[in-house]
């Protein structure tokens, strides 16, 4: 049976299976509107937000229930070298420089029709970003090496852990980059804001401990343990929060 998100209205779009989004807050309950409202176009949409708060799973979220063909490919650039950067998304052509022995396709050709995920944007040279805002004012782009234009056929999510306005003020961001995406932008609050969700969100990845983690223990938290959870400062946010469910609930009983 899908899941059912909590707290989202009730002539929006039906998630898909697996995915359950807790929103029992006014602030994750405006995540979870801009996401439909934003889902079925083909523009970029900006996620920004302290680490660990959720922001690959809410793009994941918005590429699901925006029913586009291909899947959902998530890709952080903060990993990536500089003068390695228009080769990871635009891949290069055989001979495109003396290690280039093979057509290799970058990541917006492996997205395909789906979507992809661009995290850490802020990291990326401003003049690889500017060629990213090339690519997404034409849609096209051209492999490295190569003068052959290709289409995009994906759609762009871009993901930071600022606010793009500050980002923009600290000449990490550029200017125009933030013009393009206008006002499709979605915060996703840190967890500090949302505490009501905490008991929810906790049970989600207890019910999902013997599946992900292997872990055999207890199905619900004791109230002693809640409490634990619930006067958390929670500095890593929800992803934090998921490796403390399953340490607070006994989950030292691992079967592997």
């Amino acid at each position: 049976m899908p899941a059912t998100p909590v707290g989202l209205a009730s002539d929006a779009p039906a998630p898909v299976a697996a995915l359950d989004l807790v929103a029992l807050t006014p602030a994750m309950a405006e995540v979870l509107r801009r996401a439909h409202v934003f889902a079925p176009a083909a523009t970029p949409v900006v996620l920004h937000g302290e680490s660990g708060t959720g922001k690959t799973f809410i793009a994941e979220y918005i590429h699901r229930v925006s029913g586009r063909d291909g899947g959902f490919l998530p890709f952080s650039v903060g990993v990536v070298a500089p003068q390695l950067a228009l080769d990871e998304l635009f891949g290069h052509v055989q001979g495109a420089y003396t290690d280039a022995r093979k057509v290799r396709p970058g990541r917006i050709a492996t997205a395909g029709g789906g979507t992809l995920l661009l995290d850490d944007v802020q990291n990326l040279d401003l003049g690889v970003q500017k060629q990213l805002l090339q690519v997404l004012d034409r849609g096209t782009y051209s492999p490295v090496g190569s003068d052959r234009v290709q289409t995009v056929a994906c759609r762009v999510i871009l993901a930071m852990a600022e606010d793009p306005g500050e980002l923009v003020l600290r000449g990490l961001l550029l200017r125009d980059l933030r013009y393009r995406f206008g006002m499709c932008d979605i915060r996703v609050p840190p967890l500090r804001e949302r505490r009501a969700e905490i008991p929810a969100l906790a049970q989600l990845f207890l019910d999902d401990c013997p599946r992900v983690k292997q872990l055999d223990g207890p199905r619900r938290f004791s109230a002693a343990a809640l409490s634990l959870l619930l006067e958390g400062a929670w500095p890593g946010n929800v992803r934090e929060m998921g490796g403390a469910s399953a340490r607070v609930s006994g989950g030292a009983r691992c079967r592997s």
